[in-house]
């Protein structure tokens, strides 16, 4: 159904893909595996057209395939749903599953009760349940991901491609969506996973193609491959499982939370969370999304007072929001600017009223090599 051959693509200096290949073919779940950066985003991208080929050859249905555009992939039957949303947050559920849609009985003009028919139908058939009148800016993240979803479903593609669905989802909803995914592929579509979290794609894969740095190092089918196999092919050597630390003491109380209550613009409010965090310790915090973990992430950010209760915080917690691609980064802004929205107000960053880009750049510069960041350099664009 879809073939990719000697697919190749680079960012300035960077190969984002450097000889990838691909067979998809119909009735079957296949998963895309990798590190992050090993080029698994790209190759979607340019399945759905948001991106070009720099070279190589993409067949679907035995026909050369060579999508300049999101609409051509979409006339040709494959359909995406990104990892990093593309939801409008100010139309409701409804209106965001209804854009782009042509009605053959109106037109563009398409009726809602069409769109809420057969969005209900779908939300019946699948089990993935959304608010279909509530504005998407409200909504945590898990359901956005359900209305992408959705989105996807109500355009009837034969391809299906999804970035790191399971991403943002409890346990339970993870394993509801695949078995979506297996049902749809049973009904004979081609479904494309692309995933690093091993236990979920070998849950549900028919086959399994591994990229490593913009590469295809291994194509295997389900029951003749196992995690470590997997996981070998990923990072080009055997994977060990460190060893627990003994366990510790904690230290004394750095953070506390008692009886705090928030009710914010937007998502579900907080009432009445007590949280003591202490020195040399990891708290984990489980739930269904939607029931207040953004208010408390932004209680213990920093980035809101409480309406009631007590707060008692450090200075220096660092912040890493669920929506990383428009709440973490601004992506017109290269990488060193976006590292200057944290360092500004701190030297040797600033002199004066001025900023020191030199600094902030060895900064950037810094935190690249640090954590391994496939970038051109710090002055590359995040969006990028």
């Amino acid at each position: 159904m879809v073939e990719v051959v000697d697919l190749r693509r680079s960012f300035g200096r960077v190969r984002a893909l450097d000889g990838a290949r691909l067979a998809v073919r119909a009735g079957e779940v296949h998963a895309i595996v990798g590190e992050n950066g090993a080029g698994k985003t790209t190759l979607v991208s340019i399945l759905g057209g948001s991106l070009r080929a720099d070279g190589g050859l993409v067949r679907v249905h035995g026909e050369p395939f060579e999508p300049r555009s999101p609409r051509d992939a979409w006339r040709a039957g494959i359909g995406l749903v990104y990892q990093h949303f593309r939801l409008v947050p100010a139309l409701s559920v409804l209106e965001n599953v209804a854009l782009g849609v042509r009605s053959r009985a109106r037109g563009w003009s398409l009726p809602s009760d069409e769109v809420r028919q057969r969005l209900g139908d779908l939300m019946d058939r699948t089990g993935l349940r959304v608010p279909v009148d509530e504005p998407v800016a409200g909504l945590p993240v898990g359901v956005r991901q359900r209305v992408e979803i959705l989105k996807l479903l109500y355009r009837d593609p034969r391809v299906l491609v999804l970035d790191e669905p399971t991403a943002v989802l409890t346990p339970q909803e993870t394993g509801e969506l695949l078995t979506v995914l297996r049902r749809l592929a049973d009904e004979g579509r081609a479904v494309v996973l692309i995933a690093h979290k091993l236990d979920e794609v070998l849950a549900v894969a028919d086959r399994f193609t591994v990229l490593r740095r913009g590469r295809t190092v291994l194509e295997a089918e389900r029951g003749r491959v196992d995690a470590a196999a997997l996981a070998r092919a990923m990072v080009g050597r055997d994977v060990t499982h460190p060893r627990r630390a003994a366990a510790r003491p904690p230290g004394p109380e750095v953070a506390v939370l008692v009886d705090a209550h928030l009710h914010p613009p937007a998502g579900a409010p907080l009432r009445g969370a007590s949280v003591r965090i202490r020195r040399g310790e990891i708290v984990g915090v489980a739930g269904v999304d939607g029931n207040g973990q953004e208010a408390l992430a932004a209680l213990l950010a920093g980035r809101a007072a409480p309406d009631a209760g007590e707060a008692r915080l450090p200075e220096g917690i660092g912040f890493i929001p669920g929506d990383r691609a428009h709440q973490g980064l601004i992506g017109g802004f290269d990488l060193t600017e976006n590292v200057a929205l944290a360092l500004y107000d701190r030297p040797p960053y600033r002199r004066g009223p001025w900023l020191v880009w030199g600094a902030l750049v060895r900064a950037a510069r810094a935190l690249i090599e640090r954590f391994g960041v496939r970038a051109r350099g710090p002055r590359q664009r995040a969006a990028e």
